[in-house]
């Protein structure tokens, strides 16, 4: 997703448990890679995360993070960047599926719209 063409690189859910499974040295590279492309950020996580992250990749450059409640925690993560959609399921069996279609991007990035007006800085 990090080399899908595309202005930004958006991204709601993945919870704690995305961090429990991937590790958060595996987050925390992913951002940089994502840095060193040029690619900027904006991602809704639940306030959860913001304990977990203490600011290492908040702060970091073309970076910008919203939070909801950590009662919205959830056990995936959706990643909207150009005519891409990643989604990863962080279940007992993780598994991920991507899909390529620009109108569906479209549907998404829409959603994540409304959900970024909602969140909180």
């Amino acid at each position: 997703m990090i080399n899908a063409k595309g202005k930004e690189y958006n991204t709601f859910g993945g919870g704690p448990i995305t961090e429990k499974i991937m590790g958060f040295t595996w987050w925390l590279n992913l951002h940089n890679r994502r840095i060193a492309n040029n690619l900027p950020s904006r991602q809704i996580f639940d306030l959860l995360i913001k304990e977990i992250d203490k600011g290492r990749i908040a702060k970091k450059p073309l970076t910008n993070i919203r939070y909801v409640d950590k009662e919205f925690a959830q056990f995936q993560e959706t990643v909207i960047v150009g005519d891409y959609i990643a989604i990863a399921v962080f279940s007992e069996n993780p598994y991920a599926f991507l899909i390529k279609d620009k109108n569906v991007a479209e549907s998404y990035r829409k959603y994540f719209e409304l959900l970024w007006k909602s969140a909180k800085e």
